[in-house]
């Protein structure tokens, strides 16, 4: 009895629900095995260094789960259709790549044939004939710049001529035309007078000193001639080239440029009118952009403004929701991407554009909507964090607050509203009280049907002055500040029959350092730069083409080149325009150095050497070589 007892007693328990069958054996339960029945039994081995710590069941290492620790975990999740495959590690699709297969490649956006045959025929009668116009014309101009620059190349080659002639052949040439000379000179000599009628001169005498004092003073005159004429430039002026058009979403409304995900390059963002989203085009380093990203807002956005609202310095989208009648904020992730929209009132309906400035000093930066439907604004204070709680409104005119900018026009420090009254034909000033209240509207007439507006200071006194499209009126209107925050009558500027100008802004175009106007012609699918004369006041326009009825324009440096490009924004397209008017270092051209620009183009107006040559053409693809008529 006793050694039976013994056979069937074990040294150490078994576990895991184990038998003993002997003084040191242990008959396992299924999954376990050992002298003790310690060690957990797993079906299928682990994988990627996972440990069997239980019956078909693995403890994985960091990066790997599932039963047998074959797949991978990623801490982000993989973007655009990829797939992890390694801890932190995602094999993306074709078109995109990077660690979440965030970064798409650049692709050739190509419109079928049909699409393009269709915006050919919605293209208005009147554009294609003025096209067809504008072909003889730029024809005259370049024969007739031909005609000049053999004329301007004839004395050139006459002199190199006349150096190539051996010395025997001109020795003829010149004692002939000294004798004509000598001919002349005798027929102009006048008669001796016979010697009684001969009279001493003394007075001649007298004046002789004087008259040799007042050479050197002519002398001295020749210098300061020469340095007025080394003084004169040639410039190339705001010439826009290189368009480049991108597919955006149905009827884009209203464009807005800036770095959203911290790149250094500055990218474009859209409000989509027709599709109720804003499209994200990320810059990729050379001034050219990936196709749009899309992010829902409300319904028809009219205004988008590129902000951090939450001072995470991450710039954020504010959209104005039209039939919505709400503002929507889409926080920045931190990566260029944005998060759903925050929707806020606004105090009234129909919101027609947006601006984001700090108007109540708390360095917090709040919304300022103009409500076309209820006739009003709305100011919406920022809480602090990105949230915008409370909003107080502030009448305007009748079927007015189409469009609006926030300024210090009275130099108190406090920014103001200036609002553009459609339907008023005015445009309304509301002083800043001091904590973000404002005064009732000042009002100032301008032309029928105001859209656009820019506030900027275009005569170098120091203060900001008003520049609005009067787009039944065909032209722009310019208030000059007083300089008390009050402005005086608009002076105009045409914009063409029937351009219908819709949007404006305001840039220094030919690195003169004095503003210029940028403007977008509906009707004509134009963009018009009028150049700044140097006091407030403006040159006739130069169009460019800019895709089919832009209806938007913004102005920035989309390539890295120093010179503000400009882009537009219109029936389902986004058209870039660089800037081709790039200073480069004095050269010298004949005799004096002038300011060049490379490539050197033909300005409206160029001065060489007393002689004046007319042009319109404003093409900096090709290099002109220019010769003075003669040496000063």
């Amino acid at each position: 009895m006793f050694l039976r007892d013994e056979l069937h007693s074990c040294s150490s328990v078994c576990q895991n629900g184990g038998e003993c069958t002997g003084p040191t054996t242990c008959t396992c339960a299924t999954g376990w095995s050992g002298d003790k029945c310690t060690l957990a039994v797993c079906t299928n081995s682990c994988q990627n260094n996972g440990t069997c710590t239980a019956p078909d069941n693995c403890t994985c290492a960091t990066g790997w789960t599932n039963s047998t620790c074959e797949t991978a975990t990623c801490t982000n999740a993989c973007q655009n259709g990829g797939n992890c495959t390694a801890p932190d590690t995602c094999t993306c699709v074709a078109g995109w790549s990077g660690a979440m297969c965030s970064i798409g490649e650049r692709r050739r956006q190509q419109q079928p044939q049909q699409q393009r045959r269709q915006r050919r025929q919605q293209q208005p009668q009147q554009q294609r004939r003025q096209r067809q116009l504008q072909q003889p014309q730029q024809q005259q101009i370049q024969k007739q710049l031909q005609r000049r620059r053999r004329q301007l190349q004839q004395p050139q080659q006459q002199r190199i001529q006349k150096q190539l002639q051996p010395q025997q052949q001109r020795r003829p040439q010149q004692q002939q035309r000294r004798r004509q000379q000598a001919q002349q000179r005798r027929r102009r000599r006048p008669q001796p007078q016979p010697q009684q009628q001969r009279q001493p001169q003394p007075q001649r005498r007298r004046q002789l000193p004087q008259q040799r004092q007042q050479k050197p003073q002519q002398r001295q005159q020749k210098p300061q001639q020469r340095r007025q004429h080394q003084q004169q430039i040639v410039t190339c002026s705001g010439t826009l080239a290189n368009q480049v058009v991108y597919t955006a979403g149905s009827n884009p409304y209203a464009v807005a440029i800036a770095d959203v995900n911290s790149d250094n390059h500055p990218d474009i963002v859209v409000a989509n009118n027709g599709d109720s989203n804003v499209g994200v085009f990320l810059n990729v380093g050379n001034g050219t952009f990936l196709s749009q990203t899309t992010y829902t807002t409300g319904t028809h956005p009219v205004g988008v403004v590129i902000v951090d609202v939450n001072s995470d310095s991450h710039p954020d989208l504010v959209v104005a929701n039209s039939d919505a009648s709400n503002v929507g904020v889409l926080l920045n992730s931190g990566s260029g991407t944005f998060l759903s929209q925050t929707t806020y009132a606004i105090g009234g309906f129909s919101p027609q554009s947006v601006a984001v400035v700090d108007v109540n000093g708390d360095n917090k930066p709040d919304i300022i909507v103009p409500n076309a439907g209820s006739q009003n604004i709305g100011v919406l204070l920022n809480s602090g964090s990105g949230t915008f709680p409370s909003q107080a409104t502030y009448t305007t005119g009748t079927y007015s607050s189409y469009s609006l900018a926030v300024v210090d026009v009275n130099s108190d420090n406090y920014p103001d509203v200036i609002v553009v009254n459609s339907g008023s034909s005015n445009v309304g000033v509301l002083l800043n009280s001091g904590s973000g209240t404002f005064l009732s509207q000042t009002t100032y007439t301008v032309g029928s049907n105001p859209t656009g507006i820019a506030v900027a200071d275009v005569n170098n006194d120091n203060h900001p002055d008003i520049v609005v499209t009067n787009k039944a009126d065909y032209n722009v209107g310019v208030l000059l500040n007083s300089g008390s925050g009050t402005f005086s009558g608009q002076i105009t500027y045409s914009t063409g029959s029937f351009s219908f100008p819709i949007a404006v802004a305001v840039a220094d175009m030919n690195s003169d350092n004095i503003p210029d106007i940028i403007v977008a012609d509906f009707s004509t699918s134009m963009v018009g730069i009028l150049l700044n004369a140097g006091s407030g006041t403006f040159l006739a326009q130069t169009t460019y083409a800019a895709g089919i009825s832009p209806q938007a324009i913004a102005v920035a440096d989309i390539n890295g080149d120093s010179q503000p490009d400009v882009i537009t924004a219109g029936d389902e397209t986004v058209m870039v325009e660089e800037n081709r008017s790039h200073p480069v270092q004095p050269v010298i051209i004949g005799y004096y150095p002038v300011i060049s620009y490379q490539p050197v183009c033909l300005p409206p107006t160029i001065y060489l050497s007393n002689q004046q040559i007319q042009s319109q053409i404003n093409d900096c693809s090709t290099l002109t070589k220019v010769t003075p008529m003669k040496k000063l």
